[in-house]
C-alpha cells in the first residue's frame, strides 16, 4: 500500500504555493467564500479532468468518498457543488491565466530542446489538432515529429501546407509514415526515442471504446495533449474556454439586478409610508395581526439587503478579513 503522497498531490507539487498565492492576491474575488479557497478551487478543477468527472455533483461525490485523503492531496476546505458553482461564476479568470503562464514558463525551461510528437490518423486531418501542436511547440521552443497512420502512401495536401507553415514559423519537424494502430505505434515510437516532451493527438474517443479499455495511452511516460474537436464534458466548455466570460460575472446582468432591486426597494418604502395608517390599524387588531408588520419588515429587509449587496459588489468593495 502506498503511504506517500497521492497522485493529485504529486501533480500539484509542480506549482509552488507561493506562486499561486501571488496570482490569487493579484486577482482576488470581490466576495471571497470561506468554504473553498482559491487553491482548493484550482485543485478541484485539476482533479476533474484527470478522473473524468463530468459535473460539479460528480466532483463532490468523488472527493467526498475519500475525505481522509483530501488533506494529504492539498485540499483543505469543503468542496461542495454550491461552493464550486459560486467560485466558477465569480472568481476572476485572470487568476488561472496567471497560473497557466507560470506553468508555461516552467515547461519552456523543462522541455527546451526536446521534440514533441503529433499523432495523426487517416487522410482527413483536423485543423484544430495541427494548430494546437504548432502553438505548443512554439511556446515551449520544441521541435515536432509527425507520425501519420494511413494506408495511403501519398502525403495529404493539408499536411504539406502545415509543414510549410512550420518552416515559416521556424519550428523544426520530422515526418514518419506508418500503418497500424495509432495508439500502439505512438507507444513504440516514444519508447524508442525516450526524449519526447509530450504527445498531441486528436482524441482518445473512437479508438479505445470504453474507458476501462484505454491501455496504450497508460504506457506512455510523457504527457498526452488531447485536442478534441468537440467539447465532451462540462469542463471543456466552462473551464478550458478562453475569454473573460469564463469565471467573470456579466456586467450587464449585474447592473440590471442593481437597478431592479433599487426600484423595488424604493417602491416598497413608498407604499409603506403611503399606507402607514392602514398598516398601523391592522397591526393593532391583536391576535394574528402581528404577522403583518413582521412580513412587511422581512420583505423590505430582503430587497434592501439585496440592493446594498449588489451596489457594493458593483463598486468592488468587500469586508476585510479578521
Amino acid at each position: 500500500m502506498n503511504h506517500g503522497k497521492t497522485v493529485l498531490a504529486q501533480i500539484l507539487d509542480g506549482l509552488h504555493s507561493e506562486q499561486f498565492r501571488r496570482c490569487a492576491q493579484r486577482h482576488p474575488m470581490r466576495r471571497e467564500t470561506p468554504a473553498v479557497s482559491a487553491y482548493d478551487h484550482f485543485a478541484a478543477m485539476v482533479f476533474a479532468p484527470l478522473t473524468y468527472r463530468e459535473s460539479l455533483r460528480d466532483i463532490e461525490a468523488c472527493l467526498g468518498s475519500r475525505r481522509r485523503l483530501l488533506y494529504r492531496s492539498g485540499i483543505r476546505g469543503e468542496v461542495k457543488r454550491c461552493n464550486l458553482a459560486y467560485a466558477n461564476e465569480r472568481r476572476d479568470w485572470r487568476l488561472f491565466a496567471g497560473v497557466a503562464a507560470v506553468l508555461m514558463r516552467r515547461a519552456r525551461r523543462l522541455y527546451q530542446g526536446q521534440p514533441a510528437e503529433l499523432g495523426l490518423e487517416g487522410d482527413r486531418l483536423d485543423e484544430r489538432v495541427l494548430l494546437c501542436a504548432a502553438n505548443l511547440c512554439q511556446r515551449v521552443h520544441a521541435g515536432l515529429e509527425v507520425l501519420l497512420i494511413s494506408d495511403n502512401e501519398e502525403l495529404p495536401a493539408r499536411l504539406a501546407h502545415f509543414f510549410t507553415e512550420l518552416r515559416a514559423a521556424g519550428i523544426g519537424y520530422r515526418f514518419f509514415h506508418k500503418q497500424g494502430d495509432l495508439g500502439w505505434e505512438i507507444v513504440r515510437y516514444v519508447k524508442t526515442r525516450k526524449n519526447i516532451a509530450f504527445v498531441v493527438v486528436e482524441s482518445l474517443e473512437g479508438r479505445e471504446g470504453k474507458r476501462r479499455q484505454v491501455r496504450p495511452w497508460h504506457l506512455l511516460a510523457c504527457p498526452v495533449v488531447v485536442a478534441t474537436a468537440k467539447p465532451v464534458s462540462y469542463f471543456s466548455k466552462h473551464f478550458y474556454t478562453r475569454g473573460e466570460n469564463m469565471f467573470k460575472k456579466g456586467k450587464g446582468k449585474q447592473t440590471g439586478r442593481l437597478l431592479g432591486f433599487g426600484a423595488l426597494t424604493a417602491m416598497l418604502y413608498w407604499l409603506l409610508f403611503y399606507h402607514e395608517s392602514l398598516v398601523l390599524g391592522i397591526s393593532s387588531q391583536g391576535k394574528w395581526a402581528f404577522w403583518a408588520p413582521v412580513t412587511i419588515a422581512f420583505v423590505i429587509s430582503y430587497t434592501h439587503g439585496a440592493f446594498t449587496g449588489e451596489f457594493w459588489d458593483m463598486l468592488g468593495v468587500k469586508a476585510k478579513k479578521a
